[in-house]
């Protein structure tokens, strides 16, 4: 029997989970961050405490969007490789501007420390590795092949 329209679910993959784990951290990460900040001082340097970090409701913004590009391209393989690529990709581009904002108050529109730029490397060597799996489970006779 044939079914027009309908997709065979996914199994349940080392990046699909991986993409979705984040997901959830980096949502909770930032409601958490909200519930600290509130929406005042949006790109404030000072920010506020949270867990170590430091936070602003522009970064919290960050926080969320990255949350939710991760638990939507978490529905295959394929898009949780490509999640892993932009994680490492931005959060590794966001390491390097921390690298210079901090400590610099008229630059550092995250209200970023050390703390966070430790945080966003750790963030993105994940994507590198959410990538790397995704890539290495396209081998041959894999469901996901060229569907990325």
């Amino acid at each position: 029997m044939v079914h027009v329209g309908v997709r065979p679910v996914e199994a349940w993959t080392v990046p699909r989970l991986s993409a979705l784990v984040a997901g959830a951290i980096f949502t909770a990460v930032g409601v958490a961050g909200f519930l600290v900040t509130g929406i005042d001082g949006f790109a404030e340097d000072y920010g506020e405490p949270l867990l170590g970090l430091r936070v602003n409701p522009l970064h919290n913004l960050l926080h969320l969007g990255t949350g939710a590009v991760a638990l939507l391209f978490a529905r295959s393989t394929a898009g949780a490789g490509l999640f892993g690529v932009l994680l490492a990709g931005g959060y590794g581009l966001v390491f390097v501007y921390g690298l210079k904002a901090v400590g610099h108050p008229r630059a550092d529109v995250l209200a970023l420390n050390w703390a966070d730029n430790v945080a966003h490397l750790i963030a993105a060597l994940a994507g590198v590795a959410i990538a790397f799996a995704a890539w290495m489970s396209w081998g041959p006779g894999s469901r996901d092949r060229g569907k990325h």
